[in-house]
């Protein structure tokens, strides 16, 4: 459906609804239908649609795997988790269930699981960007820097790759490359869309490790303006106000970030370390 490839999801839901008005018992137009509502924030209308995808097909691969990924949106990540076990059961060449089961895993805690099935999916497609990155956090998480490392560097081979000067940045930081990861960190820059405050915001934190709060102050200024909901550079924002005892702002930044991306607190402390925070 032309809609859905282009992220029209006005477009896409108009296809599947004729769809589904001409084959009423077409599964698969109401599993990707439920993607489009999902987008548009039909939240109930995404529930029905999936629910009706797997009751019309019990066995149907994309009805458990976006069903999962609604639990996941909804913090139920034990059932997100099942639901993709469910996909893979069904189909295990269908690598979106390897990838999306990963996510639920490594939410949970389960970083060995969740390394165990990136590295399925990119069996499946060596150049899936997203496993290869997620599976690049992962090894970084879990202290392999040479494998992140490497993995972002076949990543940033891949035209669909997002955030990779950024992750590399951090990445050779850690590895006590400080002049390549700042190097990193001013390609992102360079080449960030309107709107993209990855790259700022990652300076800005790698600043703060380093001390330099003037120099992190202005880097989330910048991160701020292009993207003034960027959960990244609120929850940063708010080490800098704490560092200059303001804390009530400090406090406010937080609990904007969390309402935005409740899963930021962990990937930012996972990216800078605990320390960071207080």
């Amino acid at each position: 459906m032309r809609g859905f490839a282009k992220r029209d999801w006005k477009g896409a839901l108009a296809d599947y609804s004729e769809a589904i008005r001409l084959h009423p018992g077409y599964a698969d137009a109401y599993a990707l239908r439920s993607t489009a509502r999902k987008a548009l924030d039909d939240k109930a209308g995404a529930w029905a649609d999936i629910e009706e995808a797997i009751r019309l097909d019990p066995n149907n691969v994309m009805g458990f795997n976006n069903r999962g990924l609604l639990r996941y949106g909804d913090g139920n990540l034990a059932g997100a988790a099942a639901d993709h076990d469910r996909a893979i059961r069904i189909d295990p060449t269908f690598v979106r269930a390897w990838r999306n089961r990963a996510d639920a895993r490594s939410y949970l805690g389960d970083k060995e699981g969740a390394l165990a099935d990136y590295t399925k999916a990119l069996r499946l497609e060596p150049d899936h960007a997203e496993a290869r990155i997620a599976r690049a956090w992962i090894r970084r998480a879990v202290g392999d820097l040479e494998g992140a490392l490497d993995d972002y560097l076949e990543a940033a081979k891949l035209p669909d790759a997002e955030g990779v000067p950024a992750n590399l940045c951090i990445t050779l930081f850690r590895m006590g490359r400080r002049d390549e990861a700042m190097r990193h960190c001013k390609q992102g820059q360079r080449e960030a869309a309107a709107g993209d405050a990855k790259a700022f915001a990652t300076e800005a934190g790698l600043l703060l490790l380093e001390g330099d709060v003037p120099g992190a102050e202005a880097a989330l200024a910048e991160a701020l303006r292009r993207d003034p909901r960027s959960a990244h550079a609120l929850r940063l924002r708010s080490v800098v106000h704490a560092r200059r005892g303001d804390l009530a702002a400090a406090d406010r930044d937080i609990a904007a970030a969390n309402e935005i991306a409740p899963w930021m607190e962990r990937l930012a402390r996972e990216a800078y370390g605990h320390a960071l925070f207080r």
